[in-house]
């Protein structure tokens, strides 16, 4: 779509004090209010804030424009600024919750943008009326439109009041929203904070790139996310200086996979990276060409990448991917901590446009939901910090260390089921399964029937020619698919045998006991309990199962009429995210004999964090002018 009439201006102002003019602040907020038009497109003019006095000019629009613009990926609360904090602003409507808005930053992203070809900037905090609930709905269901649409999609991974350096933690990848507006646009870049000069930048997984400076911002510089992203996996990446007879150094990249320290996001904590940490793993798999052209494979990918973030809002965890779902949901028919009616309502979504219940797999280690059970449990919700979820009375753990970065291969055994789900969560599939006994603990989990789960508990199956085996069967075991885990290049390694994924399906008690159809045809009543990884070596047996319907409920097999509303008061049950962190290595515990990983580990601990490249290499040079401002 493109702008029939010229945008109007809506706001001018200067972000220097001059001639009796106040600029705003962070006492004295900029206020969209009285002269924003609810339901428009707002876009900030980045020439007028490059090349005319620093001048904040935000335009609307009654269309999309036909010109390119950027957009920005960030989050609210980021890494502090212990600089002086002169040309620092807050927005009316968002003074609670989000840092302010750095001048000096702003004008790097917009730099940035017209490198790009871009004149236009989007950017939420000015680009929608915090004050307004009608205007910030009306900008989340067009939220996927807005960075499907940017020419360029601008990560400023520190937050909005300092670029932040490639071995700093920051909180970007801990975001719901950041995951969309990484998989929308067309390109992604992240701006950084580098001194050494210019050179080329390579991790083997995506290739080499040049390091190019942001015109005007000599110490800032861009490089593709992707390229950002696979160097956070793997801990480190090649930089080769630009200057004849500097040899290559590997530097330590730790920007995406290090803890962020609570309470503000400080390098005050170890930034060693978590080599192959599975909530980068995951975004770089849903970013690779591969991933991206398959739409099952991608949307699980975007389910597992989705769980592994949080919000300040709960809804906000379902609003931020149903773009990428093709999905539109309104915010205003959801109350804001509604998380469960509004995950209902993206599955049902999903399922009745003959998508599948890509959800089911992506993280068999995490305790289901309990009222909810085809889902894993959800993460707490947070204005800031990591996505994390309680596993025992009085213990929590980030999610990421609980989920695997896999993707499935559905031509090897069966793809992710169909189905639908009803208005109360319960879902309705058909799977090839086999009936299953709690067995004894004791009994060895290498006789072929006797099934450990990840929950520690033991199934014995019903031998192929046992059919009329008395007893009526406590849970089933359903397949779900041939899974492989994810490594940079697509490595596979000789470790990752046990590729078949099977769901632990307990029966309710009722159904247990009768065969119930309670309008539902012969669908069992049952509920998730655990998963099952077994050999691959396992391949045909579970080929030769039945399939069966079936329908996942509640663990405790009620029937919730209405949407759970989420209590934020339960968040009190929590450990604190700094006793969490402290107790994490931020190193593997060991490789189990993986070359691929014992290297990936090699290397990182070999890199060289950026002061020390900082040191050697330090000099002052113009960087490659390739993208110069027009």
């Amino acid at each position: 779509m493109s702008s029939l009439s010229p945008p109007k201006c809506i706001v001018e102002t200067s972000l220097y004090e001059r001639g009796g003019h106040k600029p705003p602040t962070v006492e004295e907020p900029l206020d969209l209010t009285v002269t924003a038009t609810k339901c428009k497109l707002r876009l900030v003019d980045c020439n007028a804030l490059c090349h005319r006095d620093f001048k904040v000019r935000i335009l609307e629009f009654d269309d999309f424009p036909s010109e390119p613009y950027a957009a920005v990926s960030y989050p609210w609360r980021g890494v502090s600024n212990s600089g002086p904090s002169r040309r620092f602003f807050h927005v009316r409507g968002a003074e609670q919750g989000a840092d302010p808005v750095g001048g000096v930053l702003l004008f790097h992203a917009c730099a940035a943008a017209i490198a790009h070809g871009c004149p236009y900037l989007w950017i939420d905090r000015l680009c929608i009326m915090q004050t307004s609930k009608e205007d910030k709905h009306w900008q989340i269901r067009h939220m996927h439109q807005v960075y499907k649409s940017c020419k360029v999609c601008i990560v400023l991974p520190g937050g909005l009041q300092r670029i932040t350096y490639l071995d700093e933690p920051t909180p970007w990848i801990h975001r719901s929203w950041t995951l969309q507006e990484t998989l929308a646009p067309p390109e992604s870049i992240v701006l950084f904070r580098w001194r050494p000069g210019p050179g080329t930048a390579s991790v083997a997984a995506v290739g080499s790139f040049l390091i190019v400076g942001v015109p005007r911002a000599p110490q800032v510089v861009m490089l593709p996310l992707r390229l950002v992203l696979a160097a956070s996996t793997v801990g480190s990446m090649t930089f080769t200086p630009e200057e004849p007879g500097k040899e290559a150094v590997s530097v330590r990249v730790s920007m995406f996979s290090a803890h962020p320290p609570p309470p503000a996001f400080e390098s005050s904590l170890d930034s060693r990276p978590r080599i192959l940490a599975t909530n980068v793993s995951a975004l770089s798999m849903a970013m690779e060409p591969e991933i991206m052209a398959d739409p099952d494979r991608r949307a699980h990918a975007v389910w597992q990448s989705s769980l592994m973030r949080t919000s300040s809002r709960p809804v906000d965890m379902v609003f931020s991917i149903m773009g990428l779902f093709g999905v539109e949901l309104d915010p205003g028919a959801f109350h804001e901590d509604d998380r469960r009616g509004a995950t209902i309502a993206l599955a049902r979504a999903i399922l009745q446009a003959g998508g599948r219940a890509n959800w089911l797999s992506v993280a068999c280690r995490v305790p289901p939901e309990r009222t909810l059970s085809s889902f894993p449990t959800l993460p707490r919700t947070s204005v800031g910090g990591l996505a994390l979820v309680q596993v025992g009375a009085d213990r929590v753990q980030e999610v990421s260390e609980l989920m695997d970065p896999t993707y499935p291969v559905p031509a090897q055994l069966v793809p992710l089921p169909t189905g639908d789900m009803d208005g109360n969560g319960f879902l309705t599939v058909s799977m090839k399964a086999a009936p299953a006994w709690q067995a004894d603990p004791s009994s060895s989990p290498d006789d072929s029937y006797v099934l450990r789960a990840l929950d520690g508990s033991s199934w014995q199956l019903t031998a192929p020619d046992d059919s009329e085996r008395s007893g009526r069967p406590a849970a089933y075991v359903a397949l779900l698919g041939w899974f492989h885990w994810y490594y940079p290049r697509w490595v596979i390694s000789e470790d990752d045998t046990r590729n078949i994924r099977l769901m632990l399906l307990e029966l309710h008690q009722e159904q247990a006991e009768r065969r119930s159809t309670d309008g539902h045809g012969n669908a069992l009543a049952v509920h998730t309990r655990s998963f099952v990884s077994l050999d691959r070596q396992m391949k045909e047996t579970v080929q030769q199962w039945t399939e069966r319907q079936f329908r996942i409920g509640p663990i405790d097999g009620s029937d919730h009429t209405e949407s759970a509303v989420e209590s934020r008061s339960s968040d009190k049950s929590f450990q604190p995210v700094q006793n969490y962190y402290e107790d994490t290595p931020p190193w593997p515990a060991g490789s189990k004999g993986n070359s691929f990983v014992d290297e990936c580990m090699r290397q990182a601990e070999a890199a060289l964090p950026y002061t020390v490249v900082q040191e050697r290499l330090t000099k002052p040079t113009v960087y490659h002018p390739d993208l110069q401002l027009q």
